[in-house]
């Protein structure tokens, strides 16, 4: 065991966190003034290259030492959170330069990273590049520069070691448990059987090694990745090529979109993966750590509110009798994908609908008992006039939170009058939304009354609660809409 393993675990990670980088949605051109601003000497820019819209992709190296390690993030341009996390390591870099760590670990390993292998894709935040192409499926035919440039890297470091860092879908559970895959771990397949050898196995129990880290942390939240054969994919033909290869997957937290926790981890592993590196530790450790480690199971809901008793199921028509819909026993399934206010630009999760119905198979994040209340969905109006809080809070009571505001109305000024989470519509939009329902895709806004006496005891608006009979209202800001707000079932 390194002498500095100790002082790894007790390392306060805010005080290294490059805090001007926060969001998932990070930029190119952002990250060219992060690296400016970090000054990033003792790490040195070795090679550049561009990439099929010409922005200038990075290879950053830092160290002396005989053995080489390549790490490589955000290949996917909507996967970042590793992007982060090496800026975090750079500002540790010139915080701790004189540590009698960094100078050891200086002339044992010499590393090499790319961040944002994609930016044309980080651009637009999506999975491909500007040419639609899967850079993690082009690592044969390299018919992309961005794929080229990752194997030239490769080529020329002839690393011992590598890291492949992507985020995952964050509602992987591990294995068959109720635990969200915080972290997914992978020593990828060299070959369609999935045999051993040596780099893999050196894999393996570097990987088994931060499993023990990661778990020690934030308890059992680490699964394995598929660890099928891709015959196209970089983690898969690093391996065949001779480096000993861990996928690192960042997962999900609840409600935590760009995901602090785990860019934190992903900066924790990282020194400890390098520690152990240096310190020659991995072949005397084990693969059943790894081997053990239960594959990515099915996918989670966020929030589960179980036994809802739910009433008015639909705006009913005022022709027909309201004792035709009693209240029927179910369970709601909510998710909250993160929407980009249509005004302000702003990344905002939004509470949708995953499934309603029987949900008992279905494993949740969060759950809750709802079987002492009755809910009932919200509905869509025309805006009150005049536009005040108070007015807006008195239409929010009543069972509304969607409103439509004329079309020549400031949408921007219009939210400066009101201090409550609802949701606005230009007036032409209200065939579309002019009712909610609890319907799969829809937004999970309703009240919660009580049964007997309906009286009204607490509303969510987009999965958020913005009043409580008990503590009164949230303060918030309104959402301002596109016209289309669904999202994907979850699949039982």
């Amino acid at each position: 065991m390194s002498s500095f393993s100790g002082w790894i675990k007790t390392i306060d990670y805010p005080r290294y966190q490059f805090s001007k980088a926060v969001s998932r949605r990070i930029k190119h051109h952002e990250l060219v003034g992060y690296l400016v601003e970090l000054s990033i000497q003792p790490v040195k820019k070795v090679t550049t290259g561009t990439s099929l819209e010409k922005r200038e992709l990075f290879h950053f190296s830092w160290g002396n030492g005989p053995v080489s390690v390549l790490l490589w993030s955000q290949m996917h341009g909507n996967e970042p959170t590793a992007t982060l996390a090496i800026l975090d390591f750079f500002n540790f870099i010139q915080i701790e330069k004189e540590s009698e760590f960094l100078k050891w670990l200086s002339t044992k390993l010499t590393l090499h990273f790319i961040p944002m292998l994609n930016p044309d894709g980080a651009e637009r935040f999506q999975r491909r590049n500007s040419l639609g192409i899967d850079l993690n499926r082009d690592a044969l035919d390299l018919c992309s520069p961005e794929s080229r440039f990752l194997k030239s890297v490769k080529e020329a470091v002839n690393p011992v070691w590598g890291f492949n860092l992507h985020d995952q879908n964050p509602r992987y559970s591990v294995g068959s448990t109720d635990k969200v895959a915080v972290i997914s771990l992978l020593a990828p397949a060299f070959d369609s059987d999935r045999n051993d050898n040596q780099v893999r196995n050196r894999a393996k129990k570097l990987a088994g090694f931060l499993r023990q880290e990661v778990e020690a942390r934030i308890g059992p939240h680490v699964g394995r990745y598929d660890d099928a054969f891709g015959s196209r994919c970089f983690g898969d033909n690093m391996q065949s090529w001779g480096v000993s290869t861990v996928l690192i997957e960042s997962g999900g937290w609840y409600q935590s979109p760009d995901k602090p926790l785990i860019r934190e981890l992903n900066f924790r592993m990282f020194l400890d993966a390098f520690n152990a590196i240096a310190a020659d530790e991995i072949e005397e450790l084990s693969t059943e750590p790894y081997e053990s480690i239960p594959f990515n199971g099915s996918l989670m809901t966020e929030l589960k509110l179980e036994n809802v008793r739910l009433g008015d199921r639909r705006t009913p028509d005022p022709m027909l009798d309201r004792r035709a819909h009693p209240p029927v026993s179910v369970d709601l399934a909510i998710n909250y994908p993160p929407m980009i206010d249509w005004v302000t630009g702003v990344e905002r999760m939004i509470g949708v609908v995953a499934d309603i119905g029987d949900l008992s198979p279905l494993k949740a994040m969060a759950t809750m008992d709802f079987s002492a209340y009755l809910i009932e969905p919200m509905k869509g109006n025309f805006m009150p006039m005049p536009v005040t809080t108070d007015v807006i809070r008195r239409s929010v009571l009543e069972g509304y939170d969607t409103f439509f505001y004329p079309s020549a109305t400031d949408p921007k000024r219009l939210r400066s009058q009101i201090a409550i989470a609802v949701s606005l519509f230009r007036e032409d939009f209200f065939s579309e939304h002019h009712t909610t329902s609890l319907l799969p895709g829809e937004r999970a806004s309703f009240r919660i009354l009580d049964p007997g006496t309906r009286e009204v005891l607490s509303i969510w608006i987009n999965g958020f609660e913005v009043y409580n009979r008990d503590s009164g209202w949230q303060k918030g800001e309104p959402w301002v809409m596109p016209n289309r707000v669904k999202a994907l079932e979850v699949e039982l």
